[in-house]
């Protein structure tokens, strides 16, 4: 769903490559799952957000952005 449209935005972008990893295949995606997981702590999966401010949303983005890192 959320790639539907990818060949506008590539273009619009100019050219700017996709990734489509392999369905069922979560190691490929390691950042999107951890920030899934992450975004899980404060909406839990199936909760409706036209109820949730966006005051609120913008504070937990920025609380998840301000998080530390694991430097390698």
């Amino acid at each position: 769903k959320e790639f539907a449209l990818h060949a506008q935005v590539s273009d619009a972008l100019e050219k700017v490559r996709f990734y489509f990893p392999y369905p069922h295949q979560p190691w490929q995606r390691g950042t999107n799952e951890n920030t899934n997981r992450l975004l899980r702590e404060y909406f839990p999966k199936g909760q409706d957000f036209t109820i949730i401010s966006e005051e609120y949303i913008q504070s937990k983005v920025d609380e998840m952005n301000k998080r530390p890192r694991k430097c390698l």
